[in-house]
């Protein structure tokens, strides 16, 4: 999702106005919720260092949303450089979040190796296996944001005529509230029904990778979909949103592995196996 920019004159009304919004109170909702979940389906005596691993993955996730969202408005950012950090005037991107947390997974894998002698600490660790074990932080944080984008006006879906069925009150980039499809809250219902079934398949955690696997699959799934019937200003290439073709990108960049794998075995069975009564004397 995409959050706008703030108006170059805006009003600060107060502190609060400052620093909090709806989206953030979302967000920060999802957040807390996510990390609550992460300490509980930690192993005894670990909880603290799980949380701590969301706290870091959460502030990768921000730092990659920002800096997505500085990158494809780098005109606008180029003549403001003190507005880039400053997240709380708006502008956010879900493929810059996305690959946030990746480079933080990444950076836990190889920390943790070069302490897994440390006590209570895990060994034999692989990106998989800690996206297992850091995926109950996705699906509060990823179903709140959509509530949050609803709430403020981003990623809203095409406006409809008045008493039209199904339509909901949406607002848009300018604070208007106008009828319109309601694609943040149905991706947001659609993301619950696929992390409840989900749910029920958590446990055993084999293969490693194969949960976070699947619920990044279903997370990249629906934001193409929804990103083909958003209605709200992004960039454009060839006719596709550019948070279409960045969700195409990261499925390609998650099944290329798995297609390798599942083909790997067909390619072994297809190597002749000599017997000891089959080499030639």
């Amino acid at each position: 999702m995409y959050q706008r920019l703030a108006p170059a004159n805006r009003v600060i009304v107060s502190w609060y106005d400052y620093f909090v919004s709806a989206f953030s109170v979302w967000v920060g909702l999802g957040s807390i919720v996510g990390l609550w979940r992460v300490a509980q389906n930690a192993p005894q005596r670990q909880a603290g260092i799980w949380v701590n691993a969301g706290l870091f993955v959460l502030a990768f996730t921000l730092a990659g949303a920002r800096l997505f969202y500085v990158l494809t408005n780098w005109p606008y950012f180029s003549a403001h450089l003190l507005e880039a950090p400053q997240v709380w005037l708006g502008g956010l991107s879900w493929p810059g979040a996305l690959g946030g947390a990746v480079v933080a997974l990444m950076t836990l894998m190889i920390q943790y190796r070069a302490t897994s002698s440390r006590p209570h600490y895990p060994a034999h660790v692989t990106l998989g296996w800690l996206g297992d074990r850091l995926y109950p932080l996705l699906p509060p944080l990823a179903i709140t944001i959509w509530l949050g984008s609803w709430q403020t006006g981003v990623a809203y879906g095409a406006a409809l005529p008045a008493g039209a069925f199904g339509s909901v009150p949406s607002l848009d980039e300018n604070g208007v509230y106008s009828p319109r499809f309601p694609l943040q809250p149905l991706a947001a219902l659609t993301l619950l029904a696929f992390f409840a079934f989900l749910e029920t398949r958590r446990k055993p955690l084999r293969p490693a990778g194969w949960l976070s696997g699947l619920a990044i699959a279903g997370l990249l799934l629906n934001l193409l979909a929804a990103s083909l019937l958003r209605a709200d200003p992004a960039p454009h290439w060839r006719g596709l949103r550019l948070d279409s073709w960045m969700a195409i990108i990261y499925l390609v960049l998650l099944f290329t592995p798995v297609i390798i794998i599942s083909l790997a075995p067909r390619t072994r069975r297809k190597t002749p196996v000599h017997r000891p009564e089959q080499t030639p004397s």
